[in-house]
């Protein structure tokens, strides 16, 4: 899917993230940040390099829901079934105003997260590992619940290594 995603801010506000896919040559990621009011607090395009869907994705989509006897053709027709996978997977809103967001890809990759700033800057992108699902973002700790061998849920806290600019 490529709808408009949304997480609720600490002071009420709303962050709207557009990621629809890309229709123009220099594709970009819409972020939208609206105080409690519903005022606009700032918005932002942040260009991005789109990851193409493999065909073999396309064709196991097909291939379980034609398991039940369904025409491939007609799957294909009623599926959205994108060229690249959406620029966004998830979005999080920071307690200290920072906005995170999640680039969405094939499974077997790292997770990228993108960090702007309060005012919509762009400021970091980091890599977790995939089993590593995101919840809570602190200035120097990001805490969130990975499985293990048994798939049995724990929480673990990572913090985090910001360099010094000169």
């Amino acid at each position: 899917s490529d709808v408009t995603l949304w997480a609720v801010t600490p002071d009420q506000g709303m962050v709207l993230v557009d990621r629809r896919i890309p229709r123009s040559a220099t594709p970009t990621i819409g972020v939208h940040r609206l105080d409690a009011s519903g005022e606009t607090v700032y918005c932002v395009s942040i260009p991005y390099v789109p990851i193409p869907v493999p065909g073999s994705v396309v064709d196991s989509l097909i291939s379980r829901y034609a398991a039940g006897g369904t025409d491939r053709g007609k799957i294909r027709e009623i599926l959205f079934l994108p060229p690249t996978y959406p620029p966004v997977a998830r979005v999080l809103a920071a307690r200290d105003g920072s906005v995170w967001m999640s680039r969405a890809g094939p499974n077997d990759e790292p997770v990228e997260w993108m960090v702007l700033d309060r005012q919509g800057v762009l400021v970091a992108t980091l890599q977790v590992p995939r089993k590593f699902k995101l919840y809570v973002i602190e200035s120097d700790t990001i805490w969130g619940v990975e499985t293990d061998e048994l798939d049995v849920p724990y929480v673990v806290a990572h913090e985090l290594e910001k360099e010094e600019l000169p």
